[in-house]
């Protein structure tokens, strides 16, 4: 199923216990504390714990598409199952809905236009929305998933 805002879940098995994952992490996470500082080292930023943690990437360049990624850690016979969920900023979030479910407005605006006045009203309202529609869609995918695959891969290799 396509969402129409990004979202991403997986899980990784582990041989390592829940406090090894825990350290492990805590070793390239920064706490929340220094989201304002750009002059860290770590790879993650935020909260980790043995029973699960919330990071977001940490990078020197703004991008507001980042996943904010949650994991839970449980353990299963002679392993770990780390269960992870990526997701926008609830912000980014509240502000994208606004700004489709508005562009989704004038998109079917221009599409009664179009019924109404004939196909070439279509350049009037329906192009446009359709194109800010379409724009936004990609940014906002290729600004979530591409950091997101990446810091799976990273989190996969790590544990």
């Amino acid at each position: 199923m396509i969402h129409l805002l990004p979202y991403l879940e997986g899980s990784i098995k582990s041989e390592k216990s829940p406090e090894e994952i825990a350290r492990i992490l805590k070793s390239i996470t920064d706490s929340q504390k220094s989201l304002l500082r750009r002059d860290t080292k770590a790879e993650f930023t935020g909260e980790v714990t043995p029973a699960g943690f919330k990071v977001v990437s940490n990078i020197n360049y703004r991008n507001s598409f980042l996943p904010v990624i949650e994991g839970r850690v449980r353990t299963e016979e002679d392993a770990s199952l780390i269960e992870i969920k990526m997701r926008l900023h609830p912000l980014v979030r509240v502000f994208l809905l606004f700004w489709f479910g508005m562009v989704s407005f004038f998109v079917l605006l221009g599409i009664a236009d179009i019924i109404m006045s004939g196909f070439h009203a279509a350049l009037r309202l329906f192009l446009p929305a359709g194109g800010l529609f379409t724009l936004a869609y990609l940014m906002v995918r290729g600004g979530f998933y591409l950091p997101a695959r990446k810091a799976m891969e990273r989190l996969e290799n790590l544990l």
